[in-house]
């Protein structure tokens, strides 16, 4: 829609200000494409994240545990939270009852994007956006959305043999008594 003119003049100029140089997010880019390359493989690499980065401590949390322990740290952090989302989305298919199923699927969608969203602006590879590591970022709202998903998740996975598979079977037994002794 871009290449063919068919969108309004303000969105081309949203799109334009985003992929162009001068503006705010692409000296953020910049910025952290540099704060990566000078990080080291384990240990504090020479340049101080918390000066520099808006938000270090929310946003951009992988790109500060790296600049403070090192790559292999911000790598064994996603690797963790990968095989939560796996165990997460695992526990979601395993369900009897279908509610409880797409209510855990639907957290692990909700964890999954946020996640990959998170990387991938702490990368410097998605534009910059309001968005949280799952159990990592500081801020109230991101820690209690974190541990309110998992709650569900939980709780469907400690309730999920209350229904059976046909929940009409039940009470189809119930109806045949009634109509028996009536």
């Amino acid at each position: 829609m871009y290449l063919r003119n068919r969108l309004a003049e303000y969105q081309i100029a949203r799109i334009q200000a985003m992929f162009s140089s001068g503006s705010e997010t692409d000296y953020l880019t910049k910025m952290l494409h540099s704060l990566w390359r000078q990080n080291k493989l384990i240990g504090k690499s020479k340049s101080d994240v918390t000066g520099i980065l808006p938000a270090f401590n929310a946003d951009y949390i992988l790109t500060y545990l790296s600049s403070v322990y090192g790559i292999i740290a911000a790598i064994l952090l996603c690797c963790v939270l990968a095989v939560l989302i796996f165990a997460v989305f695992n526990t979601a298919l395993r369900q009897i009852n279908q509610l409880g199923m797409m209510m855990g699927c639907g957290c692990r969608i909700v964890f999954l994007i946020s996640f990959l969203i998170n990387v991938l602006e702490n990368l410097g590879v998605f534009p910059q956006s309001i968005t949280f590591l799952p159990f990592f970022s500081a801020g109230g709202s991101c820690i209690i959305i974190s541990y309110g998903l998992m709650g569900i998740v939980l709780s469907t996975y400690r309730y999920k043999n209350i229904y059976p598979r046909h929940p009409g079977a039940g009470f189809m037994s119930i109806n045949s008594k009634v109509k028996k002794v009536s």
